[in-house]
């Protein structure tokens, strides 16, 4: 069932190619409503962590202290991609990364 049920993934991948830009919000809820090997997870934290941008590490640092565990993991797998896949020359997210990382290890 995981790999065959793959409509949200299917879904995020098609908008992306037509240029809708679905919310931070709506792409959370598809992905957080399967478990983390669904295709859906993998290919929205993916999708999310190539935007690169302010709100959608914004969006993601808040889950931090979001009651459902599953949340709090998105939020974290957008962050470490986000950092992963900055392959700028400022490394615009590798200073807030380590700063958010360590505060959310002790916390």
């Amino acid at each position: 069932m995981t790999v065959r049920d793959g409509h949200a993934a299917i879904l995020t991948r098609l908008e992306e190619l037509f240029g809708s830009r679905s919310s931070f919000e709506e792409l959370m809820a598809r992905a957080v409503s399967h478990d983390k090997d669904h295709a859906a997870w993998g290919n929205i934290i993916i999708l999310l962590a190539n935007r690169r941008d302010q709100e959608t590490w914004t969006a993601a640092a808040a889950l931090r202290t979001h009651p459902e565990p599953s949340h709090r993991s998105f939020g974290v797998e957008v962050l470490r991609l986000t950092h992963l896949f900055d392959d700028s020359d400022e490394g615009a997210f590798a200073g807030p990364a380590l700063d958010l990382f360590t505060d959310w290890s002790t916390g």
